[in-house]
């Protein structure tokens, strides 16, 4: 409940101010979603490349295994 009576407040304040306020306030909030979704796509690309390499691995595994029965 105090959430969600601070939010209300919070939305009272912010209708309450200037346009040009609101926008610097918006852009400010515009530049964080872009850092939280640059965070999200650099761990997106770091969870890729270890599954690269993880199955690059496995793969090169197989590999040696299949050359040793082989020669077996």
């Amino acid at each position: 409940m105090k959430n969600t009576n601070n939010r209300n407040k919070n939305l009272e304040w912010f209708q309450n101010l200037g346009i040009e306020e609101q926008l610097n306030i918006f852009q400010d909030y515009a530049e964080m979603l872009r850092i939280v979704a640059t965070n999200l796509m650099q761990e997106d690309i770091e969870k890729n490349a270890e599954k690269d390499i993880v199955d690059k691995s496995r793969s090169q595994a197989d590999i040696t295994a299949g050359v040793i029965i082989r020669e077996a």
